[in-house]
This record gives structure tokens, sequence and C-alpha cells, in this order.
């Protein structure tokens, strides 16, 4: 029986070619049924008078989805019409030793900033009794903070140096490379952003994923349970180490299931963004009229001298919470709030679109700085069933800096390699 041929091309994409499994992380094989995964856990009736998602709200996050894939599809067709070549790097990545100097110049003026802000702070944020609202405080150093937090992606920039080049690098300079990565990775943790670290490993997952083997479907998701077991568990133990008895008896009154407390944290992460969203799209354009680009131009604005705020202070404000940290709603949040539903379908066409095309592109040429910068963005893609990180100015930030340093080294690597190259 024959198929059309961009039924066989998008087969072909869904799978990873070495073992002809799917290829879950595929932007529109994986992201979509994740996100509607999310919306089921929100409707579903596992804690009451808490998490509320109206009808209109479910066709809002359906639609996006809807026009996400429609994003996708004018990519794969067109791939699948023009026959594109796939090109693969045979040669990897050789070592480069002034490149290893400049990333660990970096490092340490990372490194330096984030000390200054310890210092600064007189303080562990992660040993405090009040460690939500100490690591929320430690943030609020503007630029020094954010130079500080560029420890992330320069750490990463060197596990992404030491995946590629282990076997030929020398004793030393592989203890020395760990022993940067650990002290990055308990510095980071102190100050509270145990996110900061699951988003890491993931990012390095992913890039292995593709650069050296393929990971099996099943060790993804065991990752995923893993860290949300230890996200929910490490918030029940530091709320209840601080509330104690008084912490089980708010829980018992909102949770169903008799029991199990320490996956509530964890599952109001998920479920209340989606009740955030319906929330949101109750008041917009009934109670405020939509704000046509306010919330998308805060990475600009919030780089300008004054106080500013982002969607989910405007929320806590506007609906007068009391909530002293930042509500999220999803990615959906700010295309809804800024242009209501067309927003959302735009914005979500245009993600699948974008992401889509670099998917492609990466497979198709398989270099190790592409791949580095598709780990990162389809991470953050995954994401979007928590926040939009597309309206901060350091998801930009991150971007732009892991795309700088990794083609500073893999760019001369790749234009020298020798090239297999065959039609699809």
């Amino acid at each position: 029986m024959s198929h059309h041929p961009f039924l066989v091309d998008l087969r072909a994409h869904m799978r990873n070619r070495s073992d002809n499994r799917i290829d879950f992380l595929a932007p529109y094989v994986g992201f979509p049924l994740i996100f509607i995964l999310g919306l089921l856990l929100a409707v579903l009736p596992l804690a009451t008078n808490v998490i509320k998602v109206k009808p209109v709200t479910i066709i809002v996050v359906i639609s996006s989805m809807i026009c996400y894939l429609c994003g996708a599809l004018p990519v794969l067709l067109l791939n699948s019409v023009c026959g594109a070549k796939v090109i693969t790097i045979c040669c990897l990545c050789r070592q480069n030793k002034r490149y290893l100097k400049i990333l660990f110049l970096l490092y340490a003026i990372c490194m330096g900033a984030l000390l200054y802000e310890y210092a600064l702070f007189g303080s562990i944020p992660l040993l405090s009794a009040t460690v939500e609202n100490d690591r929320f405080a430690f943030m609020q150093s503007g630029y020094i903070h954010l130079i500080a937090m560029t420890i992330v992606p320069t750490s990463l920039c060197i596990i992404a140096y030491f995946i590629e080049n282990r076997k030929t690098l020398s004793l030393s300079t592989r203890m020395l490379l760990l022993g940067a990565i650990v002290f990055a990775a308990f510095a980071v943790l102190g100050v509270g952003s145990r996110g900061h670290l699951i988003i890491s490993i993931a990012i390095i997952l992913v890039y292995y994923h593709y650069r050296k083997t393929n990971i099996r479907l099943i060790t993804f998701c065991l990752f995923g349970v893993v860290g949300f077991v230890f996200l929910s568990a490490f918030k029940f133990l530091r709320e209840y180490l601080l509330w104690g008895d008084l912490y089980i008896a708010s829980l018992d009154s909102i949770w169903r299931l008799k029991g199990y407390y320490w996956l509530v944290p964890g599952y109001l992460t998920v479920a209340m963004n989606y009740s955030v969203l319906d929330k949101l799209i109750e008041t917009f354009p009934n109670n405020l009229s939509h704000t046509y680009g306010y919330f998308f131009s805060f990475p600009i604005r919030s780089l300008l001298p004054g106080v500013d705020e982002d969607l989910g202070q405007f929320q806590n404000r506007v609906w007068d919470t009391g909530f002293d940290k930042t509500l999220t709603s999803t990615y959906l949040g700010v295309p809804f709030a800024d242009f209501g539903i067309i927003g959302t379908s735009i914005f979500s066409f245009c993600l699948g679109l974008a992401m889509t095309w670099l998917y492609v592109v990466m497979k198709q040429r398989r270099t190790p700085s592409i791949t580095f910068v598709y780990s990162y963005l389809v991470v953050n893609l995954y994401l979007c069933l928590y926040t939009n990180n597309y309206q901060y100015f350091h998801f930009y930030w991150n971007l732009v800096y892991i795309a700088f340093l990794s083609n500073l080294w893999f760019y001369k690597n790749d234009s020298n390699n020798h090239r297999c190259t065959h039609e699809r």
C-alpha cells in the first residue's frame, strides 16, 4: 500500500533514524501531548475550591495547540517537497585550549559575581527557614545577579566541552572541569534555585541524546517523574519544617486524596497554572482591556530604570492576591493578556513554526552548536507548561550567550571537518 510522500517524511522525522523509535523530543510530538496532559490534570477533581478551569479556558488551550501544530506543518511539508540534504558530521569536535581558557575566565567572572551576592546578602538562602522569601530577596541585585546566574549557561558549555572531549582530555583537565561543574551546582543550589539544577540536567540530557546516544523514552519519563517528585517533596519538606502540623492541616482541607501530601506542591505547580490562566481569561477583556504588547515588551522594559512588573506581578496587584511571588499562567498568559485569543493563536502558530524549523535544521546538520541551541530551546518549550520564559530578558541573554560560546568553539571545528552527505 502506497503512502503520500509527506506522511512518509513525517514518520521519518518523528523517529530517530538510528533505532527507528519515536522521537518524543520532536517539538510537534511531545510538547502538545504534555500540554494537554497538564490540562487534564488541572481538570481532574483532586483539590477542592483551589483549581478551577472553565470550558472557555479548555477551548483556548486546545485551539492554541491546534494552531501550534498548524505552524509545524508548513515546515515539514516544505522540507518534504524540497528533499533537503541530511549533512552528518563524521569527525566530531577536537580540543580547543584557547576556548577553554576563555570559558574559565567567564566562569571566574560569573562565580565572582555570585560569591559577591552571597557576601552582600549575608547568608545562604537554602539554609534559611524562610528560603522562599530569601530566594526572591537574593535576586534583587539587577545586572550583578544577571552576571552571577550566567554561571548556569557557562557551566552548560563546560559540560558540553567535557562530553565532546572526555576521551582525549588529560586526567587533570577532567578533574578541573568536573570540579568546576560540581562547585557551580552547589553554588546555584545554595541560592534556592532548585529549578535551575533540574533544567540544566534536562538540557544536558537532550544534548547527549542527540549527540551521543538515543536515550530511551522510558529514561526521559523516569527523569520527569524523579524531577517532579524531587521538586514536590523538597517544597513539602521545607514548608513542613517551617509550619509543622499547620501545613498538613491546610493541605488536608483542600486535598481529596487523603495522604500523599508530598504530591500536593507538585500537583499545584502544574494545575495552578491553568487555573491562573482561567482567571486571566475571565479578567480580559471583561474587567480590563487587553494590554496590546505591554507584556511582550517586558524584556526591554525590564532593562530600563524604575519599577516595572511582569504579568505575574501585574496579576498579584490587580487581583490583590497577597501572594509575594510571581503567579504563572502557562505560556498562554502573556499573549492572551496582550491580544486575547487572537494573540494565543498567532503566538502558538509562530512558536510551532520556529521550533519545528530549528528541529529540522538540527536533524539535517547534526552540528554540536545547533544541537546545543536546540537543547536549550526545547527544554524552555516544555517549560511553557509552567510559564512563558519568552517574556524575560534572561532567556534571550542565555540564548545568545550559549549560541555565541558554542559557535566560538564549534564553528571552526565544524567547518574543518569532513562532511558526509546523502539525499533523503
